[in-house]
């Protein structure tokens, strides 16, 4: 049996999916804006070119190895915001800080089913990371895969201390077994991945 072989073209114009024949598809399910170098004036330019009514089919959003701020991240958050079966969302080496922390806190209010978050390699502190982490918790249901939440590499501090805090009052985990803890499923039954 052949399988179709699908690649994305990006441009300002925003996402093209398209067969390997280089038909359109009906549907955009990967808004890929990773490694463009860009900035929060370029995603202002951006949201001027997405539609500006309406939802999209995006399952995963990703605008890692930029140089965002958490000013340019409420423009991602909005358009995630619009994507009620997005599923992954990549923001990890930009310039989002504690700010930007909250606006995801918020977004993991409206999309409690989000799989994946990868922050990694930004300015978030431990501030940040524990109003993220709460909500995400707050948010997800019980009966669902934990939420994926990469924090390493920012500027928490002591993160052994702070998730010792966090598991306090909260159903996280650390992943201290790689063979039973995965991106979907926790041998502990918690809510939040903090691998």
């Amino acid at each position: 049996l052949a399988q179709a072989v699908w690649f994305k073209v990006c441009s300002w114009r925003g996402a093209a999916r398209l067969s390997a024949g280089g038909v359109p598809m009906a549907r955009q399910y990967h808004l890929n804006y990773s490694r463009r170098r860009f900035t929060d004036e370029d995603v202002q330019r951006l949201k001027r070119e997405l539609p500006a009514q309406g939802t999209y089919t995006y399952e995963e959003v990703d605008f890692s190895q930029n140089e965002l701020s958490s000013t340019g991240l409420r423009v991602v958050l909005d358009i995630c915001k619009k994507c009620p079966k997005l599923r992954v969302l990549k923001l990890y080496r930009n310039h989002i800080d504690d700010v930007g922390a909250k606006g995801l806190a918020d977004l993991c209010g409206h999309c409690p089913s989000i799989e994946e978050i990868h922050l990694s390699h930004n300015h978030i502190t431990a501030v940040g990371a524990e109003a993220l982490v709460t909500a995400a918790e707050r948010a997800r249901p019980d009966n669902m895969a934990p939420l994926w939440l990469r924090l390493e590499q920012n500027e928490v501090g002591d993160a052994d201390a702070v998730y010792q805090e966090l598991t306090r009052h909260l159903k996280v985990c650390n992943r201290p077994d790689e063979f039973r803890c995965s991106v979907r499923s926790c041998c502990r039954r918690m809510k939040v991945h903090v691998p």
